[in-house]
């Protein structure tokens, strides 16, 4: 522990040769043992010469680095951060520079090597930070001070999934490009991308009975019994519930509410068990999940995604379900059950043409639906 009263100072960056930097380095020596075994003194200036700079070149780049890391700040957002299969993501990385002076010209490793797809059931370790800086660096903007500059750049939209981006470190190098030294890093992002649902499964999900569902929600507007009146509009309540009458004459929102009705929980169950779906057949069965998962948030009513192996996650109800649901599948991979789990009662469940043929015993094959 430090002495009261005083304040740990930040470790000064320590700078790297860069592929140039170590280039000139192999000719420096390759001009000295020339001039040593042609026994030609004559050669020694040149190599002096050229060390000068290559001296120098680390605190210089260090400097910089650490002016950076004390007056600049990096900040990144993706739009939008929630996207389908082939929608275009931009994210946008902003260097805001909150010191009074101008601050120093940095490169970016490129992003397109940092991108990699989460995986809850395998974590590696972060890639560590190599000791030369990267050959090719993408030069960010010099923003004036008090001031910020924003660079864009896409994120990878082809495949479902988690794509998490992780640090960037930022150099500062020396006028000539000799050496680099570290300076501020980026904040990890996320970018959901999830599947494009397939509506064209006629299929209607099994809704089970739930008086208190049900009562929930009536209360909150989303019911489809008997109507009882008008309430004022509260945020959450569904625009089809919109009473227009009364917007015209009391110049403000109302909402029809309706009496609960014997209904309740829809119940989608997605077969993720591993090892018997191909993986075409798989994808078509998690878009063909989302698809029904959507039509019944958009009927209204309480929403329960179900797996096979045992997960169950309420969705709820409501545009805040719909995005819940997208980010549940994003990162849907199969898993391998460790012990035989009841499946829901009363539930669709969708699975593939393989895994139809090897669903667990006791299963309702009414309520069995093949996407794929």
């Amino acid at each position: 522990m430090g002495r009261p009263g005083l304040t740990r100072r930040r470790p000064r960056p320590i700078a790297g040769p860069t592929a140039r930097g170590a280039g000139l380095v192999l000719v420096v020596i390759g001009l000295v043992v020339a001039a040593i075994v042609t026994d030609t003194p004559l050669l020694l200036p040149l190599p002096v010469a050229m060390a000068v700079p290559l001296l120098v070149a680390p605190f210089v780049a260090a400097r910089r680095a650490g002016r950076a890391a004390d007056g600049i700040s990096l900040f990144l957002h993706a739009a939008p951060p929630l996207a389908e299969v082939g929608q275009p993501v931009v994210v946008t990385l902003t260097v805001a520079n909150h010191s009074g002076s101008s601050s120093p010209r940095l490169g970016l490793t490129p992003p397109g090597g940092r991108w990699r797809t989460r995986d809850a059931d395998r974590t590696g370790p972060e890639p560590r930070r190599p000791s030369l800086a990267p050959t090719q660096l993408v030069p960010l903007a010099a923003p004036r001070p008090r001031n910020s500059a924003a660079h864009r750049f896409g994120a990878p939209t082809a495949e479902r999934g988690v794509q998490v981006l992780g640090p960037l470190a930022t150099w500062a190098a020396d006028p000539f490009g000799l050496f680099a030294a570290p300076g501020p890093v980026t904040p990890e992002l996320t970018v959901v991308v999830s599947p494009v649902a397939d509506h064209s499964l006629r299929w209607r999900p099994v809704v089970a009975p739930d008086g208190a569902a049900a009562r929930e929600r009536a209360l909150s507007g989303g019911g489809v019994g008997e109507i009882l009146g008008i309430r004022p509009y509260a945020p959450g309540d569904r625009l089809s519930l919109l009473h227009w009458p009364t917007r015209a004459r009391f110049g403000t929102w109302y909402v029809r509410e309706f009496a609960p009705e014997d209904g309740g929980m829809t119940t989608v169950v997605v077969d993720d068990r591993a090892g018997v779906h191909r993986r075409s057949d798989f994808e078509a069965l998690v878009a063909a999940a989302l698809g029904l998962l959507e039509r019944a948030i958009l009927e209204g009513g309480e929403v329960e995604l179900a797996m096979v192996t045992g997960r169950r996650l309420l969705i709820g109800s409501g545009p805040p379900a719909l995005d819940r649901a997208r980010a549940e599948l994003a990162g849907l991979q199969p898993r391998r059950s460790t012990a035989a789990t009841p499946l829901p009662v009363r539930g669709t469940i969708v699975t593939t043409g393989t895994g139809a043929q090897r669903l667990p015993d006791g299963v309702d094959r009414s309520q069995v639906v093949t996407a794929g």
